[in-house]
């Protein structure tokens, strides 16, 4: 086995443990890597995502910076990086971060997720949104992004489609609690509203009854006070056929 195979064999390794999350093995392989192959940029995205999962973002961004260097192409090292900005509150260094992995690999939906994320924490809630959707398009049935969906649609003011997006995570993993929990306060926003809407819409129904039961009763009055006329008129000996002319 060549140096450089056996370096990347370590980093391969290295990765593996960091999918099971034993950070502390993945880093001695990731530094062992080093020693085979001391521009392995993906063991130093490797050392990044260690960085960042245990709080430490500066040293994190120094990693995938020294592994962009290397070789500007690597999309992970593009995302990761945008990751550690986001949690730094850089909303707007991170997009760019982002969105360049997404030039270099349109269809990563990672890249889309968060890029939505730090999107929304910038009050760019439609571009949020657009960017949400497409990676739904690529993970349908991912029911923690439709939980997202939803909230970016409630935020929006889209409570149906937001319900929907519910309804459909629920329906992919009925033991998700944070779709349960958005769905209940959802609904009520939209029983709230519909019943605002509805009282809103009562009052020129209830004035429309209210003048056609006044028209109603004035024409009563006036019948009944003809009534009377006609009557004394009648007594009084006027001719029916006047009193008829008169009515």
């Amino acid at each position: 086995m060549t140096t450089a195979s056996a370096g990347a064999t370590l980093t391969s390794q290295g990765m593996a443990l960091l999918q099971t999350g034993n950070l502390p093995e993945a880093d001695q392989v990731f530094r062992r890597a080093f020693t085979h192959n001391a521009r392995d940029a993906q063991a130093l995205v490797g050392l990044g995502i260690i960085a960042h999962r245990t709080g430490n973002f500066v040293l994190a961004l120094e990693f995938f910076g020294r592994a962009i260097a290397i070789d500007a192409t690597l999309a992970a090292a593009h995302v990761n990086r945008g990751n550690s900005l986001a949690a730094m509150q850089q909303h707007s260094a991170a997009v760019m971060a982002f969105e360049t992995a997404l030039l270099l690999s349109p269809g990563l939906s990672s890249a889309l997720i968060n890029l939505a994320t730090a999107l929304h924490a910038l009050g760019r809630l439609d571009d949020a949104v657009a960017a949400l959707e497409r990676a739904q398009m690529r993970q349908p049935d991912s029911p923690e992004l439709l939980n997202n969906l939803g909230n970016f649609y409630k935020d929006q003011g889209r409570l149906a489609q937001a319900l929907t997006c519910y309804e459909r995570a629920l329906e992919l993993n009925p033991m998700l609690q944070q779709a349960f929990s958005n769905k209940l306060a959802a609904s009520k926003v939209d029983a709230s509203l519909t019943q605002k809407t509805n009282s809103r819409a009562a009052p020129p129904m209830v004035e429309l009854v209210r003048s056609r039961f006044h028209i109603c009763t004035a024409a009563a009055e006036c019948a009944r006070a003809f009534a009377t006329i006609a009557y004394r008129l009648c007594l009084a000996g006027l001719p029916h056929g006047k009193i008829n002319r008169l009515c």
